[in-house]
């Protein structure tokens, strides 16, 4: 399991978001605010990363993930989305919260990669 975790913990810093747009406002930045920068996504990096790989891991079974896999966290909050639903809501059955969790994951992640595109051409 400590091969796993250190595979898993090392792919997630390999996919770093944030980094590239930062440095692109160095000049900008007073002495000094750079290193905070990298700092803070680092630490942001290093909670929410394991954070959604486990609620992951707890919500699904192996296999859904392993069926899942290019949309584990869409899948993921579809789930959680049902469980919330089922277990802590008095919502009606004629509106299904686990469709509309998945979908506002689908879209945040659109607007995040689209956002990341967009400043890689401005930049």
């Amino acid at each position: 399991i400590w091969t796993a975790l250190f595979y898993g913990f090392s792919s997630a810093m390999l996919g770093v978001s944030g980094f590239e747009t930062s440095s692109q406002f160095v000049e900008e930045q007073a002495p000094g605010v750079f290193p905070k920068t990298l700092r803070n996504m680092w630490v942001g990096i290093m909670v929410f990363n394991p954070l959604l790989s486990m609620i992951s891991f707890s919500a699904l079974e192996m296999s859904e993930i392993v069926s899942h896999t290019d949309t584990v966290l869409a899948r993921t909050a579809h789930v959680v989305g049902h469980w919330v639903q089922t277990e802590f809501l008095a919502l009606p059955h004629s509106f299904h919260l686990g469709p509309a969790f998945s979908t506002l994951v689908s879209l945040d992640a659109f607007i995040v990669l689209a956002a990341a595109l967009l400043t890689s051409f401005i930049g």
